[in-house]
């Protein structure tokens, strides 16, 4: 989908798992990418079930753990606004932990989207402060673009 800003938004959706509204996902992202102050770049996302994102991180993270999104940032540049970068979201843990939550799966997949953005511009969650703010971070996004999420689960101090 190609905007006035010159954002490319590249989606593969290789899994069943849950459905994927491609049109919001990339209005999301666009949105969210605008607010971080980028307004040209390339992101791939592809969305995958929890084979496919074992594979990505088996291959390269040296992991075999299942987790919920894998970011590569491929060009940074904020003085450009731009970005490039890609995304990889598993819809499985998406589908599991919205069960949890007071929010369907397309929404927990959008937190996702928002949490390997704010990956791509160099937020870290190594620790559980770190996720904890990127997580309120990535909630704050979404409500921005109109996105009601579930952060019950979040952490209050910190």
């Amino acid at each position: 989908m190609e905007t006035e800003s010159d954002i490319y938004i590249g989606i593969n959706d290789s899994q069943n798992e849950i459905e994927i509204d491609g049109h919001r996902l990339q209005e999301v992202i666009i949105d969210i990418l605008r607010r971080s102050g980028f307004n040209k770049g390339e992101i791939s996302v592809a969305i995958v079930d929890d084979n496919g994102i074992i594979n990505v991180n088996s291959k390269f993270l040296e992991s075999d753990d299942v987790t919920d999104v894998i970011a590569f940032t491929y060009d940074k540049r904020p003085e450009l606004g731009l970005l490039d970068g890609e995304i990889v979201i598993n819809a499985g843990e998406a589908l599991r932990h919205s069960k949890e939550l007071n929010h369907g799966p397309f929404e927990e997949l959008l937190l996702y989207a928002a949490h390997g953005i704010l990956h791509l511009l160099g937020w870290d969650d190594r620790t559980p402060l770190e996720r904890n703010k990127m997580n309120r971070e990535a909630v704050s996004l979404l409500e921005a673009a109109n996105v009601r999420v579930d952060d019950s689960t979040l952490i209050t101090g910190g």
